[in-house]
C-alpha cells in the first residue's frame, strides 16, 4: 500500500515539474552573405561576399566598433560604405558608414566611432577581394 502511494506521488510530482520543450524567441540567425557598396561622390563600387571566413572577417569588424556616443554627421559626407548582411532567414540587416567617422546600424541614429578604427574597413575590403 506504501509502494502505491509513493509510486503516484512520484508520478504527480513528474507531471507538475513543467518537462515541457521551451519554446525559442529568438532563433539564431546566420549570415548567407553581404554586400557592400561604396560610394565617394559620383561614383559607387559594389563587392559582394558570401566566401564563411570572408563574412567572418566582416563581422567581426563590425562586433569589435567601439562607439563614442551618439553624433549627427555633415550630410555631405564624401565616403559612404553600404554593408547588407543577408541572414538565412530571409532577413536583412544594414550598417551604413559614413567618412570613417559614424555609424548606422538598421536605420537607427548615427554613432561616432573611431576615424582609424573606421578606416580599418577599407583596408580590409582591399585585402580581400569579392566573391
Amino acid at each position: 500500500m506504501k509502494q502505491k502511494k509513493l509510486v503516484f506521488i512520484l508520478c504527480f510530482l513528474l507531471l507538475l515539474s513543467g518537462c515541457s520543450r521551451k519554446k525559442q524567441t529568438n532563433p539564431t540567425q546566420v549570415v548567407s552573405h553581404a554586400d557592400i557598396i561604396f560610394t565617394q561622390g559620383e561614383e559607387s563600387h559594389t563587392l559582394s561576399y558570401n566566401h564563411p571566413k570572408k563574412l567572418e572577417a566582416i563581422l567581426n569588424y563590425l562586433r569589435t566598433l567601439r562607439y563614442q556616443g551618439k553624433d549627427d554627421p555633415e550630410q555631405n559626407g564624401s565616403n559612404l560604405i553600404d554593408i547588407k548582411l543577408y541572414m538565412t532567414n530571409g532577413t536583412c540587416r544594414t550598417y551604413r558608414q559614413q567618412d570613417y567617422a559614424y555609424l548606422c546600424r538598421n536605420g537607427g541614429p548615427w554613432k561616432k566611432i573611431d576615424p582609424m578604427q573606421g578606416r580599418s574597413l577599407m583596408i580590409l575590403l582591399k585585402l580581400m577581394p569579392p566573391d
